[in-house]
């Protein structure tokens, strides 16, 4: 595991969410991350809760960071070039789609 600060991880969930748009076929074939996803947020919570209650704040920013990079990034075809450069983590990716 790698330890991202809070912007990393919107930014690496963004380029994830840039890689479901433009790659459709994989959430067609395996299914949406969502219900997986919540299911892991409901037990680490729960677990934070009962063992670390005071990384629980910190918990609820991380995962919105991830979640809302990831919904943006879903909807990155609306956005101008010059945000999607500033929300990615790999801006060389956006070089290429001029």
């Amino acid at each position: 595991s790698h330890a991202y600060s809070v912007v990393q991880e919107f930014k690496r969930y963004f380029d994830i969410g840039v890689m479901h748009q433009d790659q459709a076929w994989i959430l067609r074939d395996f299914g949406k991350p969502e219900g997986e996803g919540g299911r892991f947020v409901r037990s680490e919570f729960a677990y934070l809760k009962d063992h670390a209650p005071w990384l629980l704040p910190s918990a609820f920013v991380r995962t919105l960071a991830k979640y809302l990079g990831y919904k943006l990034g879903q909807r990155s075809l609306s956005l101008p070039l010059s945000i999607k450069r500033k929300l990615s983590m790999h801006r060389g990716y956006w070089a290429k789609r001029g």
